[in-house]
């Protein structure tokens, strides 16, 4: 549902959906004339890059043709493009494709111009410093969780997807399910039939009802957790931030091993957690009726 993991398995897991995708846009290119043919190579040039990102090794030319379902000479145009433009650099000695760092360089010029980010930093590492655990201060992004602070503890080792810029759903993660208050029955309705509930493990809530009753229960308790529902083994305790209108427009909340987490957070300490969110929230809003 609303996933970045879903567009990411649609272009890098599955070839042959990719491939489908590709087909779809060369036919609505020649449907809608030839107008968008610039919009097609916008299109084809970004496909190119997101595969090769997404790709661990080097890349011959030839083997992103084939991937990708496109001429070789195509490629080869774009790729040219993109060297020149330098995203994308080649091995003098094999031949072979590989992403620069300039991504890299974009996102951190686009995450300098949160604010926001910077103000919450200090709740966040304190938080992360008090628990012990990562602690994550997320904002909602086109229908996604998009992680724009992340403190990981010194103390704890723990693996974990989240980093900064990344996004993650929003029905199988604890902000997620905080942001997903904001809707009505009907918004929830139309974002479910656009963006079926995907299920990611077994505990995953993957239908409607089963969703509407979490979110009951979040807006009842003023809190929410994910118990392995987006990563197995991993637990999430998430509070809301709130704008003055009292719309949840970010989430402060402390990730570990479901062990962990079950043993040692009580609700006595998470009193601490949610303390912290009430005074972001009264510090946010000194900025305005925001909505990051």
């Amino acid at each position: 549902m609303f996933i970045n993991t879903k567009k990411q398995r649609k272009k890098f897991g599955n070839i042959s959906k990719f491939a489908a995708a590709k087909k779809h846009r060369r036919g609505r290119n020649k449907m809608s004339g030839k107008g968008n043919i610039s919009n097609q190579s916008t299109e084809n040039a970004f496909a190119i890059l997101e595969y090769i990102i997404g790709q661990p090794e080097p890349l011959k030319l030839t083997d992103i043709a084939k991937s990708l379902d496109m001429n070789a000479s195509t490629v080869s145009r774009y790729i040219t493009a993109l060297h020149a433009c330098g995203y994308v650099e080649q091995d003098a000695k094999t031949g072979r494709y590989k992403a620069t760092t300039k991504i890299c360089e974009l996102a951190n010029r686009f995450m300098s111009h949160f604010d926001v980010a910077r103000l919450a930093h200090p709740f966040v590492q304190e938080i992360s410093d008090y628990y012990g655990e990562t602690c994550c201060f997320s904002v909602e992004r086109d229908n996604q969780v998009f992680y724009i602070d992340i403190v990981v503890s010194s103390s704890r080792t723990l693996m974990n997807v989240q980093r900064i810029g990344n996004s993650a759903p929003l029905h199988s993660t604890a902000a997620g399910k905080l942001f997903l208050t904001n809707y009505s029955p009907a918004q929830l309705e139309a974002l479910m039939e656009r963006d079926p509930l995907v299920r990611f493990t077994d505990t995953t809530i993957v239908t409607a009802d089963a969703l509407l009753r979490e979110i009951d229960r979040i807006r009842a308790d003023g809190y929410s957790t994910d118990d392995g529902e987006n990563e197995p083994g991993i637990k999430c305790i998430a509070y809301p931030i709130f704008n003055a209108n009292g719309k949840v427009v970010a989430s402060i909340s402390i990730t570990g091993p479901s062990f962990r987490l079950s043993k040692e957070i009580t609700l006595e300490k998470q009193r601490h957690l949610a303390d912290t969110a009430r005074a972001m929230s009264v510090k946010l809003q000194r900025l305005g009726n925001f909505n990051i």
